[in-house]
């Protein structure tokens, strides 16, 4: 299989609703990445959204994670659904691709391999 040439990409990571409300003051961030996502359109670059999210009853996490370990009956009990909602602030255009990762720190564990 031949691979395509190589294409630059914004990532926007983990821009969720549920994660940014646990933070005092995101007012400065949000506008900083509008810039960034409208500069990456007018150069047709790839916007991709990625996002953190587990199962019912969050499955995923393991009770030794340092960060979600500790919280995971909170995370169990939360619905999946409105954990990975994408603030409305930052919302993707339709044509752009929202993916979902099962671990906060990497997107390794998530579908960006699959990404053309």
């Amino acid at each position: 299989m031949e691979k395509a040439p190589f294409q630059s990409a914004l990532l926007v990571m983990d821009f969720q609703s549920a994660i940014l409300s646990r933070y005092p003051e995101t007012s400065g961030i949000i506008p900083n990445v509008l810039r960034a996502i409208g500069h990456a359109r007018a150069q047709q670059l790839s916007v991709i959204y990625i996002r953190v999210g587990f199962r019912t009853g969050a499955p995923e996490i393991n009770p030794m994670n340092k960060l979600f370990g500790a919280s995971k009956q909170l995370y169990a009990s939360i619905d999946p659904e409105d954990f990975m909602r994408l603030t409305s602030e930052l919302a993707p255009r339709e044509s752009e691709p929202v993916i979902t990762k099962n671990q906060l720190q990497s997107h390794s564990a998530s579908q960006t391999e699959t990404l053309q």
